[in-house]
């Protein structure tokens, strides 16, 4: 199908069948880069970070097949040990913080949209011009063939020289100290999104003239983002990245020797819950045109993500399915047209 409709993208790594099980494990991290006792080098078996954002551009209109340029960035969380247990390192987000920003090429590689299902008659019959209904499309995403935009970098920012990341501007991800870069090598994800609309010609499908329902964007703490919209949805996103630098005085292990590097696993939603939506992206050289609705009028669409990263060392000769653990961007696009709903 190659006909330009209503999308929604997430992006994610692969999780292929027949090929090697690869077991995550620990590496030895020093979380403020000077082996103090305050922080230590530390067992870590993944980064768990805040809530952030991700933008894909000129992603609406879209269709199976086309590229999707996403941008990404949020802030560290906590760390967690090889037992689960969060590590909170003294001084993280008060004294110092550490950030990711991203940025990476996908393919939609298919959409799949539901039958349309009739919720409620609006009060006046079946018919009547007021009929309620709701119908969802899910979009899956591979790693494009040629990345254009390929990059995943980690800074280290001490508050004395810098200032901290502001999720609501975008800004103070990427003014620190680099301490770690690398590139996606694989990538896969999902996206469903859920519309409900008000079926005002009485075709049972939603065309041009039907009324969308919509939520606010910015549902974390009080609005600000004047009353911006956006459609719901969810999904999730996982992918791969090859490192190809370290600071030896954080990674205190060679992480760029490992079987793979980098895992990463994320959850997309929205609207935002967890964090304001950012401003800007990629150090301040990209804005968000996300239009009247977030994820229908476009051309750009913007949602949160919630991400976590590992590392696998260990390869276990098993080749049913690949288990992949780790932290992750999600990255969707959405697309539209004037219809957006098949019939059943």
């Amino acid at each position: 199908m190659n006909k330009k409709t209503l999308l929604a993208a997430g992006f994610a790594l692969a999780c292929t069948l027949s090929a090697p099980v690869f077991a995550t494990d620990t590496i030895m991290f020093d979380p403020d880069g000077t082996g103090e006792a305050a922080n230590g080098t530390l067992n870590v078996g993944s980064f768990d970070w805040a809530p952030g954002s991700t933008l894909s551009v000129d992603t609406i209109p879209t269709a199976e097949g086309d590229d999707v340029v996403s941008y990404s960035h949020a802030s560290l969380g906590i760390l967690v040990n090889e037992n689960g247990i969060g590590i909170a390192p003294s001084g993280l987000n008060t004294n110092f913080e550490i950030t990711f920003v991203a940025g990476f090429t996908e393919t939609i590689d298919s959409v799949e949209t539901s039958p349309t299902v009739l919720v409620s008659d609006g009060g006046d019959g079946i018919g009547g011009g007021n009929d309620i209904y709701t119908f969802s499309q899910t979009i899956t995403l591979v790693e494009a063939g040629t990345q254009t935009v390929n990059f995943f970098e980690i800074y280290y920012d001490d508050f004395s020289a810098g200032s901290q990341n502001n999720p609501l501007a975008g800004t103070g991800y990427r003014d620190g100290q680099l301490i770690l870069s690398a590139e996606l090598v694989s990538l896969s994800g999902n996206f469903t999104a859920d519309f409900t609309f008000v079926d005002v010609d009485n075709s049972g499908g939603f065309n041009a003239g039907d009324i969308l329902q919509t939520s606010l964007l910015d549902q974390f703490g009080a609005d600000q983002w004047g009353g911006q919209q956006t459609i719901s949805g969810e999904g999730s996103t996982q992918l791969v990245a090859d490192v190809t630098f370290q600071d030896y005085d954080f990674f205190i292990s060679n992480v760029s020797a490992l079987v793979q590097d980098l895992f990463f696993n994320t959850s997309n939603i929205l609207p935002f819950a967890q964090t304001n939506p950012s401003m800007q992206f990629d150090g301040s050289t990209i804005i968000p045109d996300i239009g009247a609705v977030n994820g229908f009028s476009g051309p750009d669409i913007l949602f949160q993500t919630d991400a976590n990263s590992g590392f696998v060392t260990t390869e276990v000769p098993e080749p049913s399915t690949v288990l992949l653990f780790g932290l992750g961007l999600l990255l969707l696009g959405f697309g539209s047209r004037n219809q957006f709903a098949r019939r059943s």
